[in-house]
């Protein structure tokens, strides 16, 4: 029988997903495969994401972790991604 939980399709992708309460300066994050890097008060500060890609091929009930920071004027925040040589579709 066929785990309608799951695909059979096993490409995925890696993502940063970030919000911003302006009125409380509260940034809420969550990754998968992905981290955030924050600069503040000259120091780095590295949020890191769950260790697993959006995908079909995961479970429906995954979950992934939201984590809270309380930001302040001046603080500078960075997402990055493995780009374009990490695309699918192959050659092109």
């Amino acid at each position: 029988m066929h785990d309608k939980r799951k695909a059979d399709l096993f490409d995925g992708m890696d993502l940063g997903l970030c919000a911003l309460n302006v009125n409380e300066n509260i940034l809420e994050f969550a990754g998968a495969n992905s981290s955030l890097y924050l600069i503040q008060d000259d120091e780095l500060l590295v949020l890191k994401g769950d260790k697993v890609g959006i995908s079909a091929e995961y479970e429906v009930t995954n979950m992934y972790t939201n984590t809270e920071i309380e930001i302040q004027k001046g603080d500078v925040v960075y997402l990055t991604s493995d780009g374009y040589p990490d695309q699918f579709g192959g050659e092109r």
